[in-house]
């Protein structure tokens, strides 16, 4: 609702969203409306706070329940033979629609490691029916602000 009114506002030409391969609650269409409106969609929470990429054992507190799906990614990424890094920013970067990501980095080392993986190798067609097939946890798991207070269980 707030992304359409969004997009409907002549005033606002961009909209940033949480959109990653678990948290897939942006509808296609909602993309395609921006685009016909001239509204740009950057992204944030590509790696869903780290957890996409995450020891699954070290999983704790509210992302505990997200510990099987990173486990099936995990498994996943190994079959396709590329990191989970790779998978999620090649995931989002397949997105019509999109055009950038917002991230944050904690060193100069750490910002050109998330551009290489922002300028990786294109996603093809079999990788994403792959990374499709994944199950998606609700998306109240997948909510970073509901972790600290428990809601996410």
């Amino acid at each position: 609702e707030e992304f359409r009114a969004a997009v409907a506002d002549p005033r606002i030409t961009v909209v940033q969203v949480p959109l990653n391969l678990f948290d897939r609650r942006l509808p296609q269409a909602l993309l395609d409306e921006a685009d016909l409106a001239g509204t740009d969609v950057y992204v944030r929470s590509v790696l869903l706070q780290g957890v996409l990429v995450a020891d699954p054992n070290s999983l704790l507190g509210s992302t505990v329940a997200l510990r099987s799906y990173v486990v099936a990614f995990d498994e996943k990424a190994r079959k396709i033979g590329r990191s989970r890094a790779e998978l999620a920013f090649g995931w989002v970067r397949s997105t019509p629609g999109i055009k950038g990501a917002v991230f944050g980095a904690d060193s100069v080392g750490q910002l050109n490691e998330i551009a290489e993986l922002f300028r990786g190798p294109a996603l093809d067609e079999e990788v994403l029916a792959e990374l499709a097939s994944l199950p998606t946890p609700p998306w109240e798991l997948c909510d970073p602000r509901r972790w600290s207070t428990g809601q996410s269980r």
